[in-house]
């Protein structure tokens, strides 16, 4: 049941930890105020490897802010945003953390509520970035099991359709 209040001791009780490696938060009620402290916090964190924010009725303001910091590290490898809705804003700015982050090896997504649209781009924000880390993205039910590379296959085929008459 913790809030953003209850997250702000627990940010600056944890401010420049050196030897934190996992952040698992999820199943609270941190909202967007929570996501900003997060995101304040990160940069300071430099063992965190592992960070869940899932199921903390997190909206586009804060999902945008934490996707930003989540670009700018180079030492997270595990991020669950589960279970908060990310309409097509938050899809965007998911994507734009997976095009300019190296470090993510696996982002979890599932019971997120993404259109297609919204899949579009996280993929596109995927297959952008060419020094990637990304083997693991779960949440697409696409209706068979697909890998991390087919789903980049279909995108890119899907793009030079529309492309190439």
């Amino acid at each position: 049941n913790m809030t953003h209040k209850g997250l702000e001791a627990l940010s600056n009780a944890l401010w420049g930890s050196t030897t934190l490696k996992e952040l698992k938060i999820d199943n609270n009620d941190i909202g967007d105020r929570g996501a900003h402290q997060i995101a304040a916090i990160l940069p300071a964190l430099k063992s965190l490897e592992t960070l869940d924010v899932g199921f903390n009725s997190i909206k586009a303001p804060g999902i945008n802010i934490l996707m930003k910091a989540v670009a700018d590290t180079d030492q997270i490898r595990s991020l669950s945003m589960s279970g908060n809705a990310l309409d097509l804003p938050s899809a965007r700015a998911v994507a734009y953390a997976l095009a300019y982050n190296q470090s993510l090896t696996s982002i979890h997504l599932v019971h997120c509520s993404i259109n297609p649209e919204a899949r579009r781009y996280i993929t596109a924000g995927a297959v952008s970035n060419p020094l990637t880390s990304l083997r693991v993205l779960t949440g697409f039910d696409m209706g068979r099991k697909l890998s991390f590379c087919d789903i980049v296959w279909e995108t890119i085929s899907i793009v030079i359709k529309t492309h190439i008459p």
